[in-house]
């Protein structure tokens, strides 16, 4: 079978066309199915408990196509000494307000939520976070005194 087009259209293209074509009115379809039933929010209202066994096990997207991505990037503005401050968000003279987000190795995990509080606020803000030191009176583990010692200065500085 031979394929006939208009000058200038090569056949190869018209296939890709006819390709794009099937995938764009197969789309409306899966969107139309949606969620499946105690799926996301659903599953946490607790006005409409709700219990999908077919869900228990299984997370979308999946952990191998989630995907990795590293904390929101910070400018330091005090690195030689304790606390270590970086700073995020509006810049200190657009700022109406600062504010800090202070913790352990887990709190820069949140400066992109924090991120886009602050600029959506106009607020500075600042992380200052030392790893396994979480920044609070309660007592931890640590594996020597030096390293308690240590973190109780830091929470001392900050």
């Amino acid at each position: 079978m031979r394929v006939r087009t208009s000058r200038g259209v090569k056949p190869r293209s018209l296939g890709l066309l006819a390709a794009a074509a099937l995938v764009a009115s197969a789309w409306p379809a899966a969107e139309a199915k949606g969620p499946p039933p105690c799926f996301g929010a659903a599953a946490r209202d607790a006005a409409n408990p709700c219990d999908n066994p077919a869900l228990r096990f299984r997370a979308t997207p999946s952990p191998e196509d989630a995907p990795l991505l590293p904390a929101l990037d910070c400018r330091f503005i005090q690195y030689g000494r304790d606390p270590r401050v970086c700073e995020f968000a509006t810049p200190r003279r657009k700022a109406k307000a600062t504010v800090a987000l202070l913790g352990d190795s887990h709190a820069p995990a949140w400066r992109a939520a924090v991120d886009v509080l602050a600029r959506n606020r106009r607020w500075r803000a600042l992380t200052l976070a030392r790893s396994s030191c979480p920044f609070a009176d309660a007592v931890t583990r640590h594996t020597s005194d030096i390293a308690r010692d240590s973190c109780a200065a830091w929470r001392r500085a900050v």
